[in-house]
C-alpha cells in the first residue's frame, strides 16, 4: 500500500518500493501480482522483445524492493509458464520444482538479470526452493500438518509461503481439494 501510495503520489515506478524498513519487500505480494507476466512471456509480444527477467525484476521492485521479492517473481512467473505449456497428463512434478528450484538462479548468474540495486535480506529463496526440491519424493505422502512444519509452519513470509503453496500443490497437482 505503501508503495502505490507512492507512486500514486508521482514517486518513480524505479523507487517506489524503497522503504528503511527491513521487513518490508518479503511478503506474499509479488507471486500474488506477476502471473499475468507469464502469459505475457507466452504471446507474440512477450517472445523476444525485451530482456523478460530483467522486466519480472524490476516488476516487483515496484512494490517489493527486495532481492528476494525478485527471486519470488522469477521463480513464479518460471512456474506459471511451465503450467500454461503443460497439459495435465503432461505435467510432472519434479520437472516443475527443478524450474522453481535451479534454472532461475542459473540465468542470474549466466547475466540475465541484474538485482544488485535490491535491498538485501537475511533468507535467501535459492536454499528453501533447493529444499523443497530435496523432499519432493516424500510431498505426496505428507499431511498438511507435515507440510506445515516442514515449510514455515503457515507463514505469510514469501521465504515460507512460496514453497509451501507448491509443496502443497506437488502432493496431487490434479485435485481441485488441493486448490480449496
Amino acid at each position: 500500500r505503501d508503495a502505490i501510495r507512492r507512486l500514486s503520489n508521482g514517486v518513480s515506478w524505479k523507487s517506489s518500493g524503497k522503504t528503511t524498513d527491513a521487513n518490508r519487500g518479503t511478503g506474499n505480494g509479488v507471486p500474488m501480482k506477476c502471473s499475468p507476466l507469464a502469459a505475457l512471456h507466452l504471446s507474440p509480444v512477450g517472445t523476444n522483445s525485451f530482456n523478460f527477467h530483467q522486466m519480472c525484476v524490476d516488476y516487483s521492485a515496484i512494490t517489493h524492493y527486495t532481492k528476494m521479492s525478485a527471486q519470488a517473481c522469477i521463480c513464479h512467473v518460471q512456474a506459471m509458464i511451465y503450467c500454461l505449456q503443460k497439459s495435465p497428463s503432461e505435467f510432472n512434478d519434479t520437472d516443475f520444482l527443478e524450474i522453481v528450484s535451479d534454472r532461475v538462479w542459473m540465468d542470474q548468474d549466466e547475466g540475465k538479470f541484474d538485482v544488485a540495486h535490491l535491498n538485501n535480506t537475511e533468507d535467501d529463496l535459492e536454499y528453501r526452493m533447493t529444499d523443497l526440491y530435496r523432499i519432493r519424493g516424500e510431498l505426496p505422502s505428507m499431511t498438511q500438518e507435515q507440510i506445515i512444519s516442514n515449510i514455515g509452519n503457515g507463514s505469510c513470509y514469501v521465504y515460507d509461503s512460496l514453497p509451501f503453496s507448491y509443496a502443497w500443490f506437488i502432493k496431487d497437482p490434479h485435485s481441485f481439494q488441493i486448490l480449496q
